[in-house]
């Protein structure tokens, strides 16, 4: 039995809240619980933290058995390596023309979402001035 069947992983995901309940304003932090979510992962941490102390100053990023791996797709990567969770993809039987299909439409939706949140973001908060 290799180290990583022995005993089970710890995942921490940091970001800004600590309540897996509350709506994040960041659309990564969103994604990264979605794919945790989706994916079925049990056991998962939360921890609020505050940007300044997040490696290259982003969030998310995640603890994984006391390992600190930033970016949500690295982590997303990680915990698929590591075998805590199966690709989506995996899990839904795509063939190879949906998967290629998945990722265009997640490239469209990241660049375009992100943009939308940091545009509402600035509008409300120049709203409570």
């Amino acid at each position: 039995m290799s180290q990583d069947e022995s005993k089970p992983h710890k995942v921490t995901i940091c970001r800004f809240t600590a309540d897996p309940n509350l709506f994040c304003s960041a659309p990564f932090c969103n994604k990264l619980d979605a794919l945790v979510t989706f994916s079925g992962v049990e056991g998962v941490q939360y921890e609020g933290v505050s940007v300044l102390k997040a490696p290259r100053r982003l969030l998310p990023y995640a603890k994984i058995d006391d390992v600190i791996v930033p970016d949500s797709e690295l982590v997303y990567d990680t915990l698929k390596e590591k075998g805590i969770l199966k690709c989506l993809d995996a899990k839904a039987s795509l063939n190879p023309q949906e998967v290629a299909l998945t990722y265009a439409i997640k490239a469209l939706v990241e660049k375009s979402l992100v943009e939308y949140m940091v545009y509402e973001r600035l509008l409300l908060y120049l709203a409570t001035l």
